[in-house]
């Protein structure tokens, strides 16, 4: 790969707070737009990937630039994303003005080999988007985007570190616990780093803890790697001026708001660097802060001089070399300071001989003017995103030829503009497809039109560019990389109506342009599928689906990896419409196919016995689970080792086939063996360590061990609390838990007192009409309910009904649980005709949308018999029970926990009607078979079980009664 260097530009300086100010390069002549930065990615050899950043995930650190967040992809590894921070909302002049050339100028020093090689330099996996919508109406493909209207905004993809930021690291347990070696072990890996970008002419300008990851080492122990280069610098001659940028307290005493020599600048590198290791050193967690500790320590009696004090107080070997590292960087007088990390290293290393680094040839400047951007290379990997993200380009595209047509502008650069527009038309890439105007547009490039046709040539047979070798690729071939959940990605922000619309229109266009059985048909419709599916339309996410299925065996093969991909989708749609055996017959094929071609320890093999796990559920189907996930913990213990995060994975989902099986003690071994392991591995302050305690948590409500429940989480919620931000979605989930606690143990008051939290949490986040907002407000109904305060109750279950039917639909999962809730809290005030409606239109939403022996569609048709029974119309309800407990019976099985509900509640209809034999007999069966398949201390056995009792205990007395009588 060719090296570049972005042409250098006078810079201004913008202030971030007391902290922080940095130098962004001013309005240049050249323009900086969304097209540019396609073009200088592209050209760069970075992938545009098909994942998507979302507020809900993980926060790992905040620099001045960006701020870095995690998605778990796999549980094998993730990625953090490094989202542009914009001073208020999305602004198009910031967009161009600021943030462009600050993402430009990281990713052109991120992808350079050298660094993209380097062991402690942060890897660039690629790109993705964060859709910003805007205020205005939604983005149409037949209607330009019109200004103020949202956009799209890069957003940079890495590899994710274990530990977060070195800064936070250090707050957090495993970081108190490095010794003075291990400490200094992490410094001499960031000053190999610099050494490497020294060594290129790369400036990082920004040295701190924040702009430190921090991995775990295969080998043991952990290394840091240099992130955050948005106000790097890569220069070319020795007297270009580098403007730095400022934080406080690491920046150099001589910073200054005019630009800098190359040498000045590495000096500068090198104070940042010494108070760096001055903080990681002899920094202790017990102070307020770390920038308390810094600030402290520059103001008692200079950095030096504070070094020489702390270098007395400890007794190590390397205090020498250490004071001499300290003269030599956090000297005030310039001219004595060094700025040679080699020999820094060497004094930190206690004599390391540094082996010289390769530089880099650096080639001619990347002149951004001929720098063009080629849709049809990364057409598959944008065709899998937010169809919104194509309205943003395409929109781009066409606003740039009008501005063209208006110059008559007629260049290298020009005649590439018109040939993505006329792409765009003929595909219909983000805009109506207009095969007359694309024509035309092909007409002016035709002294390229060789190149055309390739191109097209290229749409034809479906032959893109495929992803570079990096960890996404990887993870892609070893089946870790899920469908993006386009049905998230949309909520809350645009109509399940609007999506579909669009997705049909892009998906007819496209068959119009390639034909029907083209790659990018497959992804559009295994984009719609999944938005359907996230929304509970399993029959039209069906259609899809199956359609995506046939296009994969006559494309690729009826064994190619992308068909039994497809394969396996489908299968989770059968298996959401309750047709388990439909679902586990296609897993098996898949399962099957990956053991003859992949071998049975293979992820891939191993992820589809995983899904396969789901389908079985009564008591021979959950031996049979049993043994498929202990083959799995097994396989990956042998493959990937015992603290591995896939093996734990597997070890969780065999912890929750033993707790459905009622065998507690079992569960909670191994429930312990996976928290403590994902300590070992993880520290205990991880997400994944917090969600195996949650597990375990849960175990214990379901035992009804409500002290052990309540003491677990209420030490799991001040490491949540510690961890997670005030706003963090994970932090309401971990509060939603605590709030089950409570609710287990009837403390209704502190049930009410979490939930009121979590609402105004929530309101603020993602705003008051947000699914999640709606669903925390019915949990607030539920708890008035409990307490009988059926007003206040029914107030918020209709607001809850009207906001969802509103803005998700009324056939959404949402909102028919909405309507589910009312109707209780009418049947709790004997509000009968209102129940009874309300029960009926959930019967017939769910008939139509999952079918008539789908599970869901059975409660439905159970809560209506229970509307029936309270009006004493026994008959109604009873052959509406009979009928919901032999389709159970059919459909999931004798023993099955909807089955045995199901027989509970008929048990319970004979009772009252006075058929006390029926009743009793049939109870006596609910119990038997809850002992048989969850335990005889199970909650839901017990309460048979007493019923069963009380019943036979009233039978003998009303036989006694009789006898007496007789007499």
């Amino acid at each position: 790969m060719e090296d570049y260097i972005l042409k250098a530009s006078k810079s201004q300086y913008l202030s971030y707070g007391s902290d922080f100010e940095s130098a962004t390069p001013q309005k240049v002549d050249f323009r900086y737009d969304l097209i540019t930065f396609l073009g200088v990615a592209q050209r760069l050899g970075i992938d545009f990937l098909p994942i998507t950043w979302q507020q809900a995930l993980d926060r790992i650190g905040r620099g001045a630039t960006a701020e870095i967040r995690e998605t778990l992809l796999t549980l094998q590894a993730s990625f953090a994303f490094k989202r542009p921070i914009f001073q208020s909302s999305f602004d198009p002049g910031e967009f161009e003005g600021r943030i462009l050339p600050s993402l430009i100028a990281e990713m052109s020093i991120l992808a350079q080999p050298s660094i993209r090689r380097h062991p402690n330099i942060i890897r660039l996996e690629g790109i993705c988007w964060e859709v910003s919508p805007g205020q205005g109406p939604p983005v149409l493909r037949d209607r330009p985007v019109e200004t103020g209207n949202g956009g799209i905004v890069p957003v940079l993809v890495f590899e994710k570190a274990n530990h977060g930021d070195l800064s936070s690291f250090m707050m957090h347990s495993e970081g108190k616990q490095l010794d003075f070696t291990e400490r200094l072990e992490l410094c001499t890996a960031v000053a190999e780093a610099i050494i490497t970008m020294h060594s290129n002419n790369i400036i990082h300008g920004d040295i701190k803890p924040q702009n430190i990851l921090i991995f775990r080492k295969i080998s043991g122990g952990y290394t840091a790697k240099v992130a955050d280069f948005g106000y790097s610098t890569r220069y070319a001659l020795p007297n270009d001026l580098i403007y730095m940028p400022r934080s406080w307290p690491w920046a150099a005493p001589e910073w200054h708001h005019r630009g800098f020599t190359p040498a000045q600048a590495m000096k500068m590198d090198a104070f940042s660097f010494g108070m760096l290791v001055l903080w990681l050193l002899f920094y202790s967690a017990q102070e307020d802060s770390d920038i308390k500790f810094v600030r402290g320590l520059r103001a008692a009696s200079g950095e030096l001089a504070l070094a020489h004090q702390l270098i007395q107080l400890e007794s190590q070997p390397e205090n020498i070399t250490l004071i001499q590292f300290f003269n030599v960087t956090l000297t005030g007088d310039v001219a004595f300071r060094c700025s040679d990390f080699r020999y820094l290293l060497f004094l930190l290393a206690s004599g390391k001989i540094v082996s010289p680094t390769l530089t880099e040839r650096v080639s001619e400047n990347l002149d951004l003017a001929s720098v063009y951007f080629q849709i049809e290379p990364a057409l598959s990997q944008l065709y899998e995103h937010d169809y919104r993200v194509r309205l943003y380009l395409a929109d781009c595209f066409l606003k740039r030829m009008s501005e063209l047509e208006d110059r008559q502008e007629n260049n290298l650069r020009s005649q590439n503009i018109l040939l993505q527009c006329a792409i765009c038309y003929d595909l219909g890439f983000g805009t109506a497809r207009d095969s007359l105007r694309s024509r035309q547009l092909y007409e002016k490039f035709k002294p390229n039109e060789t190149e055309f046709c390739r191109k097209r040539d290229l749409f034809n047979n479906g032959r893109f560019l495929l992803l570079s070798e990096s960890l996404y690729q990887s993870m892609l071939k070893e089946g870790h990389i899920q469908r993006i959940d386009l049905s998230q990605t949309y909520r809350g922000q645009v109509s399940l109506d609007q999506v579909e619309r669009e997705y049909r229109k892009e998906i007819a266009d496209v068959e119009s342009a390639l034909g029907h059985n083209h790659q990018i048909v497959a992804l559009l419709k295994e984009g719609l599928s999944s938005v359907l599916a996230g929304h509970g339309q399993w029959d039209r996410a069906e259609q899809l689906d199956t359609q995506v299925v046939e296009i994969n065996r006559r494309v690729l093969g009826e064994k190619h990896p992308g068909t039994l991909e497809s394969i396996s989708h489908l299968a989770s749609i059968y298996q959401a419409q309750g047709r388990d055996e439909e679902a586990k017959e296609l897993q098996t094929q898949v399962i099957e196919e990956r053991k003859r071609t992949l071998g049975e320890e293979h992820p891939n093999t191993l992820s589809a016995m995983k899904n396969a796990i789901s389908t079985y559920g009564d008591k021979s189907q959950l031996e049979e689970a049993e043994k498929l996930a202990m083959q799995i913990t097994k396989a990956r213990t042998m493959v990937l080792g015992p603290e591995h995060r896939d093996t734990l994975t597997s070890m969780r989902a065999l912890m929750e086939i033993y707790s459905r099986q009622g065998r507690w003690s079992k569960a909670e071994e191994l429930g312990k063996q996976v928290i403590e392991a994902e300590k070992r591995v993880l520290g205990n302050e991880h997400p994944e360590t917090l969600l195996a305690t949650q597990s375990l948590i849960t175990l214990y409500r379901l035992q009804g061990r409500w002290k052990e429940a309540e003491e677990l989480d209420l030490k799991h919620l001040k490491t949540t609390e510690k961890v997670f931000e005030k706003i963090d979605p994970i932090r309401i989930e971990r509060m939603s838990e605590r709030a089950s606690v409570y609710r287990d143990q009837r403390r209704w008051k502190d049930v009410e007192e979490l939930e009121m939290q979590m609402i105004e949490i929530t309101k603020e986040v993602l705003g008051e009409e947000h699914v999640d907002t709606l669903n925390i407000i019915g949990q607030l109904a539920s708890t008035y309910k409990e307490q009988r305060r059926w007003k206040e109750a029914e107030e918020l279950d209709v607001y809850v009904v009207h906001t969802m039917r509103r803005t998700l639909g009324e056939d959404h999962p949402d909102t028919i649980v909405g309507m589910m809730n009312l109707a209780s809290t009418y049947r709790g005030q004997r509000m009968w005709k209102e129940a009874e409606e309300l029960d009926l239109s959930v019967v017939e939403i769910r008939k139509r949308v999952l079918g008539e022996e789908h599970p869901d569609t059975l409660t439905g048709m159970g809560n209506l018999a229970v509307t029936y029974w309270y009006q004493r119309r026994w008959k109604e309800a009873t052959n509406l029970e009979i009928h919901v407990v032999e389709t159970t019976k059919r459909v999931l099985g004798e023993e099955h926990p909807s089955t045995l509900i199901s027989m509970a509640h008929l048990a319970d209809s004979y009772y009252y009607q006075g058929q006390t034999s029926k009743a009793i007999h049939l109870m006596a069966e609910v119990v038997q078979r809850r002992s048989e398949t969850l335990g005889s201390d199970h909650p839901d056995t017990v309460d048979a079980r007493d019923g069963l009792e009380v019943w036979i205990n009233v039978e003998s007395v009303n036989t006694e009664r009789s006898s007496s009588d007789d007499s």
